[in-house]
């Protein structure tokens, strides 16, 4: 038996971390001086090698990259996050892709109109997107990933909600 395979159009790394790779690899800099990413660019084993190769290096935290050329990855980071990497790090690329900042946008504009915000995303995971928003909400967000979440969901009677999503959640809800 024969079998044809397709991919997607969408298959791959999204435009927002293309768009980032892209930023940290086409980034001026003298021979040798590397650049820092704050947390993971990809999750991709042999995309961050590659990376590696072009002397981009992964950090978990801005002191690592104190003096030097330091990336916020397109899924973004908190603003004090960004303010300490500001702070410490000689250059900041601030890569955020655009569709992350609308989603934080919205999701601050709804905190001041009052709404209590719910957000659908990963949250077992603690996925970098999820943790950028609960920093610009300064911890003021519900997380919701599963069915169960939704039911458990501590909301205050008569008060407006305002959910925002994830720009990529992977797999199905559970129950």
């Amino acid at each position: 038996m024969a079998f044809e395979f397709y991919i997607a159009k969408t298959a791959g790394i999204c435009w927002g971390v293309k768009r980032a790779i892209s930023g940290a690899i086409g980034k001026k800099r003298k021979a040798g001086e590397p650049i820092f990413v704050l947390g993971n660019l990809v999750h991709n084993r042999d995309a961050v090698e590659d990376l590696e190769e072009q002397n981009i290096h992964v950090v978990s935290n801005v002191e690592e990259a104190r003096g030097e050329t330091l990336l916020i990855t397109a899924h973004e980071k908190s603003p004090n996050e960004i303010a300490a990497a500001r702070m410490v790090a000689d250059t900041v690329l601030d890569m955020t892709c655009p569709i992350v900042e609308d989603l934080h946008k919205a999701a601050r504009v709804l905190k001041e109109e009052g709404r209590q915000i719910v957000l659908i995303g990963m949250r077992a995971r603690r996925h970098p997107e999820v943790d950028g928003v609960i920093g610009l909400l300064e911890g003021e967000v519900h997380i919701v990933e599963t069915l169960r979440d939704v039911e458990l969901l501590p909301l205050k009677a008569f008060t407006p909600v305002g959910i925002v999503v994830q720009t990529i959640i992977e797999g199905r809800a559970k129950k």
